[in-house]
């Protein structure tokens, strides 16, 4: 199935070659039963056009949810089993050859890995993400929705697993972090997961009084 822009931007990102090699990765795994990238795409956006569609902010998610996982190509050399496309061996060398030149390209900086702590809690696809749609995107809520998707998620397995999370980091980030848009984000990613991860997210909001709406 193909996805249908609404938008010239979404025209421009979905005919971006990079983009189509990308969104082709992935296969079924716990956490994303969808399988591909692709299919992973279609599912956020066919729930961004049920719900969100006469919000003020729908095609600011629209663009969220089209570049938010596209820094999982990287992953295809070291995790073949879980990213390789099912498709003939000259074409996985292909992938992986592709792979490994985004990841040289978009991978975040060392000064980035070492000095900058939120890094620590955020998955490298997430930066790889943020770093590819710079080139379609400018206005920092997408970007830095983008960055930081799976902060939330980081934050919540941190606490699940050791009893704490860094609340001054979480703080720090999510102070200038457009709230609205990326809880409505938050919500497309896990409502089909059987997750609580918007409420516990929303309960960290209130408990470390942070409004930016």
């Amino acid at each position: 199935m193909n996805i249908r822009p609404t938008t010239p931007l979404e025209k421009k990102i979905l005919n971006n070659k990079v983009f189509q090699e990308a969104t082709q990765i992935g296969r079924p795994r716990p956490w994303h039963p969808e399988g591909t990238i692709k299919n992973h795409i279609i599912q956020l956006l066919r729930h961004i056009d049920r719900k969100y569609y006469s919000k003020e902010y729908y095609t600011e998610l629209r663009i969220i949810a089209l570049l938010h996982d596209v820094g999982k190509f990287a992953k295809v050399p070291q995790q073949p089993a879980l990213f390789m496309p099912d498709c003939s061996r000259k074409k996985q060398q292909e992938f992986i050859r592709d792979a490994e030149q985004f990841r040289k390209k978009y991978d975040a900086p060392l000064h980035i890995k070492k000095k900058y702590k939120a890094y620590q809690y955020t998955r490298g696809h997430a930066y790889r993400s943020y770093a590819f749609a710079r080139q379609f995107v400018k206005k920092k809520n997408i970007l830095d929705i983008i960055r930081y998707h799976d902060l939330a998620h980081e934050f919540m397995s941190a606490e699940k697993h050791t009893g704490t999370y860094d609340a001054a980091l979480f703080t720090q980030i999510f102070s200038r972090i457009n709230i609205e848009l990326y809880t409505a984000f938050l919500e497309c990613e896990h409502t089909s997961r059987q997750s609580n991860m918007v409420s516990w997210f929303t309960l960290q909001l209130q408990k470390h009084k942070i409004s930016n709406l």
